[in-house]
């Protein structure tokens, strides 16, 4: 009780301790503390982790965390917004939902096909938007234009570092012309480009003196050392969707398992959708994926953004501290 025991004694003490009964303890104690960290730490290491995996040639460990990440959570976070609405009462009421759903995804279908440009500044927006409101939420800053600056930080930081992988996906979409300025761009342009955004984005985080705001920095910093989608999936499922499903999970008080149950029926709807529209142009898979991808995200972008305005309005608190 002192504290003046030597490391002999103390070695001793903890030698007559009961083992299982204190490993069992140890092991709880050491699960808790890694569980209730930042998912943001988890991207910070699944980054460090993944770049580990690519020095050793073993690239099919990442890609298969992120697949894995993106059909579970990364789909599911998103496939519940039927119980975010606060309206859905009956079959008849969620009958109007899906259709409302599906309705604002194919309008943003039809731009695409119509004006593809426009569909694609109007998808980088909405998303900019939704990564930043998320993360604002749960870092219990107000939402407004700083979070829609941070989302749109993130995005840049991920697509305009990995400048030749995301030109190459925007030339698989027909019509599109934006990929043209891309291209034009010089190796000066690209480096004081990409510079300027790097001091930016320290600033930034700065100013907010976040220290979770600075990590993601760094480690989006360092993925673009993996390929455009690694990078993205890091992102997107380790620190976005762990995060959204955490908000949801604690406004809704059901546990993971069943929450991701509920989500199963309308993520097979999303991964059917996905590999239909894929299947009907192989040629330019990956774009038609980016397009589908795109259009399903927008109604999911509406919902969680009245879902975040209900949240804020009832004063609930689901956000750690920074």
């Amino acid at each position: 009780m002192s504290e003046k025991s030597s490391l002999r004694k103390e070695i001793f003490i903890f030698l007559k301790l009961p083992l299982f009964i204190f490993l069992r303890a140890a092991f709880k104690d050491i699960f808790i503390r890694f569980t209730s960290l930042s998912p943001i730490y988890y991207a910070f290491i699944s980054t460090l982790v993944s770049i580990l995996f690519y020095s050793l040639n073993l690239k099919v460990i990442p890609w298969l965390f992120i697949g894995v990440g993106f059909f579970s959570i990364g789909l599911s976070h998103g496939a519940i917004d039927h119980l975010t609405d606060i309206k859905i009462n009956n079959r008849q009421q969620l009958i109007k939902f899906i259709l409302g759903y599906l309705l604002k995804g194919s309008f943003l279908g039809l731009i695409w096909i119509i004006l593809p440009d426009l569909a694609l500044i109007v998808f980088i927006t909405f998303s900019a938007w939704h990564f930043g409101q998320a993360d604002f939420k749960e870092w219990k800053y107000k939402q407004g234009f700083n979070s829609f600056l941070w989302g749109l930080i993130v995005l840049t930081i991920i697509l305009f570092y990995h400048e030749v992988e995301t030109i190459a996906v925007l030339r698989q979409i027909n019509g599109l012309q934006i990929n043209h300025l891309l291209s034009s761009l010089s190796i000066n342009q690209l480096y004081f480009t990409k510079l300027s955004l790097s001091i930016f984005s320290i600033l930034f985080a700065a100013f907010h003196r976040s220290k979770l705001m600075l990590l993601t920095v760094c480690y989006l910093l360092l993925s673009t050392m993996l390929p455009l989608i690694v990078s993205f999936g890091i992102y997107f499922v380790v620190q976005h969707s762990l995060n959204g499903w955490r908000h949801l999970k604690n406004d809704l008080k059901i546990n993971s398992y069943n929450l991701w149950l509920k989500a199963l029926p309308y993520s097979i709807g999303a991964v059917l959708l996905i590999f239909i529209f894929t299947l009907v142009n192989m040629t330019d898979y990956i774009g038609v994926f980016f397009i589908v991808l795109s259009c399903i995200s927008i109604p999911h972008i509406i919902s969680m953004n009245s879902f975040y305005a209900r949240i804020s309005k009832n004063g609930a608190d689901i956000g750690n501290e920074t």
